[in-house]
């Protein structure tokens, strides 16, 4: 008898070093650390949805970087290999975690890409990805957990990582993550961009152009 395991309905978890990353991530915490200035409250706070205009060209470039991660790993099937006829609509918020140093969970179903990046990436912001299976499994037989083999890993409800100086880590907007970080790292914030994919060409025109 042939054993054999298959792996289905995969979700990506994009890391990647974009360039300067690191100190466009830096100036734009800055930027909306100002903003922030007049609140002591302590409690978790986050910039507008206006970010992308009034922080100016570090937004744009960290815009233009992730857009290009972006169009790399996703593919419109209807059209011929190597064109789209979508665009991208993006939202760019930098988020603080006030005194308790966490962010509550969150997912934004109406995007496509989620994207965070850290001012600093030590290893101390560290983010926490839930499995969106696992609610309905666990509420079933909260005792047991899957393997890939016979002798693999057990799969978690959880998946933890920790973003590094210069990294950018890109998933499917509806997954559920909190980020926790660091005493150190509390005033330095959360850059987080979600990409909302639009239609931009007329289907129909797109399949006679090609």
């Amino acid at each position: 008898m042939t054993l054999t395991t298959s792996l289905l309905f995969e979700t990506p978890l994009i890391v990647h070093e974009l360039a300067k990353s690191a100190e466009l991530a830096a100036e734009l915490v800055r930027l909306a650390a100002t903003r922030r200035a007049s609140d002591n409250s302590g409690q978790p706070w986050e910039t507008d949805s206006r970010m992308l205009r009034w922080a100016g060209d570090p937004a744009i470039q960290l815009l233009e970087g992730c857009v290009e991660i972006a169009d790399r790993y996703t593919v419109d099937i209807d059209v011929p290999e190597g064109r789209t006829r979508y665009g991208w609509w993006a939202d760019l918020r930098t988020q603080f975690p006030g005194a308790e140093g966490r962010l509550e969970a969150r997912c934004f179903p109406s995007a496509y890409w989620s994207v965070l990046l850290s001012a600093r990436g030590d290893g101390d912001v560290r983010i926490i990805l839930e499995d969106p299976r696992m609610p309905m499994i666990a509420m079933e037989d909260p005792g047991l957990r899957v393997r890939m083999s016979p002798a693999g890993d057990i799969l978690e409800a959880e998946h933890e990582f920790s973003l590094q100086e210069g990294q950018v880590a890109m998933f499917p907007a509806w997954l559920r993550r909190r980020v926790e970080f660091s005493s150190d790292a509390r005033q330095r914030g959360l850059l987080t961009l979600n990409l909302f994919a639009f239609l931009a060409s007329d289907p129909a025109g797109a399949s006679d152009a090609a």
